[in-house]
């Protein structure tokens, strides 16, 4: 009789397939990849791609649009748009639709004075300069708030520009070098990485009737500008300095796009092709009234908006023309001795900048600033 024990023989390993988890798990790894291709490559993704790509490739960081991974076509594309975009110049004459601007509305005279003829000065009524906070919501990824200020008299609008050869100036200095109670960013400048002092701007420069900057090529060198004429207006599109000269602009800076070209709006499809950020504008109403729009964005309270967002709101409140200025990390107000938005630049403080519209009321004439919520 055997009393040997019998063998214990293990069960047979399971190949990894078999395993009912790892095959759920490897189910849905291939489910999770093809959702993820189909959003980035077909779905909503690509517009997040394509909004990315207008986001770097309107910023100082152009050498990361790859990441998008757009094709080098699209890519180029939307590069054309934010450098040449669509223009209509506004050429001031006395055609009110044509100018789409209320000439009896203004304080000063439009039309030149007879020297001959003795003037009787009236006193100039109290300037209600309004502050207004502005925010929208329309979803996770885009929501922002910023803050609009109307200045109902042109006549105290005006450009200033850095007095330091080497750099520019921080927003608060240009406005209190002016004796300015209000002061928003203009032109954009030579910004290598982020890391531009101001100290060379961008585009065409006018103060005080002057050329203080041209375009690489001189000061017959058309390029895109917004300009206040001597009698008030604003002007947009694309013009050399010398032009400008030649057509009584007083004050003028360099940026894009136009928003609104006598009462009709510049952007008809999609968002304006420079994606979500920090916004700055300047736009005129039918009265005469200047107004200026800083969006903060790049933050958890403020993403930013699009260049259609900042048309949209200024066409709302009845600008016949208006204009981009320099966004991004520049984009700042200062209103009445303190900085009323929140810039995306590091630390959130001013950067230096080569030049600001500013508003400086005579000191002989009184004026209130109301802030609205």
């Amino acid at each position: 009789m055997s009393t040997s024990l019998p063998l214990r023989t293990r069960p047979p390993k399971k190949r990894w397939w078999e395993s009912r988890w790892l095959r759920r798990l490897s189910f849905l790894s291939l489910v999770l990849m093809a959702a993820l291709l189909w959003f980035f490559m077909l779905g909503p993704g690509l517009e997040y791609r394509r909004m990315a790509a207008e986001m770097i490739l309107s910023s100082q960081h152009r050498q990361w649009a790859w990441i998008t991974f757009l094709s080098p076509q699209e890519l180029q594309s939307i590069d054309d748009n934010i450098a040449r975009p669509a223009f209509k110049n506004v050429i001031p004459d006395d055609d009110r639709n044509h100018s789409a601007l209320d000439h009896t509305a203004l304080d000063g005279s439009i039309e030149p004075l007879d020297p001959a003829v003795p003037v009787t000065e009236t006193p100039a009524k109290k300037l209600i300069i309004t502050l207004e906070s502005i925010s929208a919501y329309y979803g996770p990824d885009h929501y922002f708030r910023g803050k609009i200020l109307t200045v109902p008299d042109p006549s105290v609008i005006k450009m200033v520009t850095s007095k330091n050869p080497h750099r520019g100036e921080q927003i608060h200095v240009l406005a209190e070098q002016a004796g300015a109670i209000a002061a928003v960013n203009a032109n954009g400048f030579h910004d290598p990485e982020g890391h531009g002092n101001g100290g060379i701007p961008l585009g065409i420069i006018i103060a005080d009737g002057k050329i203080v900057n041209t375009p690489f090529g001189g000061a017959d060198v058309p390029d895109y500008i917004s300009g206040l004429t001597q009698d008030g207006r604003l002007i947009t599109g694309v013009y050399s300095a010398n032009k400008l000269i030649k057509m009584g602009v007083m004050h003028a800076g360099g940026f894009k796009p136009q928003l609104i070209v006598n009462g009709e709006k510049m952007i008809t499809k999609g968002d304006g092709g420079w994606g979500i950020g920090p916004r700055a504008a300047i736009a005129q109403r039918k009265d005469g009234s200047i107004l200026f729009v800083v969006i903060e964005g790049r933050q958890v309270q403020s993403l930013g908006a699009t260049l259609k967002d900042v048309q949209d709101l200024l066409y709302e409140r009845g600008a016949v023309q208006a204009m981009a200025l320099d966004g991004g990390s520049s984009a700042i107000m200062y209103v009445d001795g303190q900085t009323v938005t929140i810039p995306s630049s590091k630390g959130h403080v001013s950067r230096y900048l080569p030049n600001a519209w500013v508003v400086v009321v005579p000191e002989d004439r009184d004026y209130d600033i109301v802030v609205t919520d």
